[in-house]
This record gives C-alpha cells, sequence and structure tokens, in this order.
C-alpha cells in the first residue's frame, strides 16, 4: 500500500490532476486528496521535529521544500497565479474562484474590481498586483521572443500590449 501511495503522490508531484490519479489507481479523489493532506502533515511535523535534533540536518535541509512542492501540487492550477509578487496560495485560491485563471486576466482586471472581490486589499496593493502581474507577461513574451530569435524568426515589426 505504501508503494501505491508513493507512486499516486510521485503523479500529483508531476502535476498530474487529481482526478486523474485517483481514478487511474482506482481509488476515491477524497481519499486521495486526505492522503496527500496527511502526508503533507506528516512531512511538515518530521521538519519540525528534525529542527530540534542536529543529527537530522538532511531532513532539516529537505523537508521543508517538499512540504511546500507538495502543498503546490495539490492545487497546480493555482501555480501560475502564485508567480506574481502579492499573491500567495490563499488569494491566488480567491482570485481562481473569482474567475481570474491566468496572470493576462489578471493583468487587464479594473483594480477596484480587484478590490472589491478580494476583499481583503487596499487600492495600492490592488494596483501593485495588476503592475506586478503585468511585468510577469512581460517577462514571459521576453522570453519567447528570444526563443524566437533564436530559431531565426524575425520579430522586429512586435510590440508590447
Amino acid at each position: 500500500m505504501r508503494l501505491y501511495i508513493a507512486l499516486m503522490l510521485q503523479k500529483i508531484w508531476n502535476h498530474e490532476p487529481m482526478y486523474a490519479v485517483a481514478e487511474r489507481f482506482g481509488v476515491e479523489k477524497g481519499w486521495l486528496q486526505t492522503t496527500l493532506q496527511s502526508s503533507i502533515s506528516q512531512a511538515a511535523s518530521i521538519a519540525k521535529f528534525s529542527e530540534k535534533i542536529t543529527t537530522m540536518w538532511p531532513l532539516r535541509k529537505l523537508l521543508p521544500e517538499l512540504v511546500q512542492r507538495l502543498s503546490e501540487a495539490a492545487q497546480p492550477e493555482l501555480l501560475p497565479l502564485m508567480t506574481v509578487d502579492g499573491i500567495k496560495k490563499a488569494r491566488a485560491g480567491i482570485l481562481f474562484k473569482a474567475g481570474y485563471k491566468t496572470v493576462g486576466m489578471i493583468a487587464r482586471a479594473c483594480p477596484l474590481k480587484l478590490v472589491q472581490e478580494l476583499g481583503t486589499i487596499r487600492l495600492a496593493q490592488a494596483k501593485s498586483i495588476i503592475a506586478s502581474a503585468k511585468m510577469v507577461l512581460r517577462d514571459q513574451v521576453d522570453e519567447k521572443m528570444e526563443e524566437l530569435d533564436v530559431w531565426g524568426v524575425a520579430t522586429d515589426n512586435f510590440s508590447y500590449f
């Protein structure tokens, strides 16, 4: 059973959808979510414990990253939103539920509407989030432009949004 759980967690780690993993291994999605949360919780507990015992230094270095990565893998659709400054997991979840599924949607958002939908931020923070989303998009466009340049595709007539 531990092997199957490890294989399921590996699939989730690789950002396979939760429903697909549950279907592949013949388990309920709820059971898989509970198992994932339990694994994250146990890893976090061991990480805390390893901070107290100096001989457990390898776990102290490894487990916090493991906990973070598994937590993020539990909701891969939120990862792109979390690349924007000022957006952590909880805020990304709120934005996703409000219909902001991409960084581009955040970049085009109205600051006042963002304040209303998040409810916990000021107008200055909303403007900062939108500006950061625009920067993320510009960086992504620049990377693609460099790739096109490497491939020999002309990009001289391209302008930003």
